[in-house]
């Protein structure tokens, strides 16, 4: 196989390759940012299909998860979200503060 390039984060972060184990014990793999933690969903590889490069090309697109920012909902320290067209991570935990008001305890890492 060759190596696969992965593009730098909106963060300006670099990103990795990741493996996990499904509920059934198949390997899977998804990129992560060595930065910001933003990561693609996994993939399990099969004869057919390269995980890896499936992974790479979401990552590499600025397809990842982070989920919109919800009212009401308290995050857990080090949790994503989108919120004012910005990515943030949240930095205290049972935070239930919006991440665009002025400390509310989320780092922004940038534009979503």
């Amino acid at each position: 196989m060759s190596e696969i390039k992965l593009a730098t984060c909106r963060c300006g972060g670099e990103g990795g390759f990741a493996f996990s184990k499904t509920a059934d014990g198949k390997e899977s793999t998804y990129v992560i940012c060595k930065k910001c933690g933003i990561r693609t969903p996994e993939f399990t590889a099969s004869l057919e299909f390269c995980a890896q490069e499936e992974a790479a090309k979401i990552f590499n697109t600025g397809l990842t998860l982070w989920p919109n920012w919800q009212q009401g909902r308290k995050y857990k320290l080090g949790e994503q979200c989108t919120n004012a067209e910005q990515h943030w991570i949240n930095e205290k935990d049972e935070n239930g503060t919006e991440p665009k008001q002025s400390g509310s305890g989320w780092k922004l890492v940038g534009p979503a």
